[in-house]
């Protein structure tokens, strides 16, 4: 019988309704200190506190997500390849200087090396 591995303790089959702070940031789609910096510029709630333990209410959470604005830039999937044009650039210099030197040698300007 081939053992099953457990899931992860972070997944959960709905999303808990009390989070703590890194699973709220993971909720939301954040790194920890960026959603540090949203609660403190009050983008996002502040914790409740349930004895020792903060949470951060996932209604709560959804609704401030809800109002943060929304992206109007042009979202760009592929990382922009100027080091690739400026490859290219060389290239084009090489074959160009190249031809250049095949022209004076044909025309007899030049010597050969």
């Amino acid at each position: 019988m081939v053992e099953r591995r457990k899931p992860p303790s972070d997944l959960f089959p709905y999303p808990p309704r009390g989070m703590s702070r890194i699973v709220a940031a993971r909720y939301i789609g954040v790194g920890p200190s960026k959603f540090d910096e949203m609660v403190r510029d009050g983008r996002m709630p502040a914790p409740k506190r349930i004895d020792g333990r903060v949470v951060w209410d996932r209604w709560k959470l959804d609704e401030a997500f809800s109002f943060l604005p929304e992206d109007q830039t042009k979202i760009v999937v592929q990382r922009p390849r100027s080091h690739m044009r400026q490859k290219d650039n060389r290239v084009e210099a090489a074959i160009a200087a190249a031809y250049a030197a095949a022209e004076a040698l044909r025309a007899g300007t030049r010597k050969r090396p």
